[in-house]
């Protein structure tokens, strides 16, 4: 090595203060190394991804974006996942379908979906109803099981007198459908390990 590259890579810690300098330089590299902290959920709200975007996530990120969205306060939560179904809802039907089906099967292995109580079912008009996918119907059946007794049996009063309006035809494909589904996820969301 030359001299004149020698003399050049000391100076700085001889100027910064000797071994005093080496140490802080060293400090300084080790810093700049590390993670940058995560800041945390209300000092930066996450953007809300389009529809495609969250398509091309991969399942991981996007539970780790509403992991995310979860540590918000509650206004802020809300609108988000708001805007956010309106994107997804933008997608085909298959497709909305299984990213539903993926979050609830990540939810359900991070046991997130057992320690929430679910919300109640919406009251919907038959027109309302059909308009879902297979599995939101199941989320909603699932949600008015959690309901108390008196709440449950109402709720299912009002919706059957609402599908009652639909042709035969029709209430019978969404009963058969909600056996079908039933039988493929069970009557609970998240069912015990075996």
């Amino acid at each position: 090595m030359s001299r004149g590259i020698a003399r050049s890579t000391r100076a700085p810690c001889r100027r910064a203060g000797g071994h005093r300098g080496a140490a802080a330089a060293a400090l300084l590299v080790a810093t700049l190394l590390l993670p940058a902290p995560r800041l945390s959920a209300e000092a930066a709200p996450p953007r809300v991804p389009d529809a495609w975007e969250y398509v091309a996530m991969s399942p991981e990120q996007r539970h780790e974006l509403r992991e995310r969205v979860r540590l918000l306060p509650q206004a802020p939560r809300r609108a988000f996942d708001r805007a956010l179904m309106e994107q997804v809802r933008s997608l085909p039907d298959w497709l909305y379908e299984a990213l539903s089906n993926e979050r609830v099967a990540v939810d359900c292995a991070a046991g997130r979906m057992g320690q929430e109580a679910l919300p109640p079912p919406p009251e919907l008009s038959a027109r309302q109803y059909l308009e879902r996918v297979p599995h939101q119907r199941y989320h909603f059946r699932l949600r008015a099981r959690a309901l108390p007794p008196q709440e449950r049996q109402g709720y299912e009063a009002r919706l059957a007198a609402e599908l009652s309006t639909l042709a035969p035809w029709l209430q019978r494909a969404l009963a058969e459908e909600a056996a079908r589904e039933d039988a493929r996820y069970g009557p609970v969301l998240c069912p015990a390990a075996p």
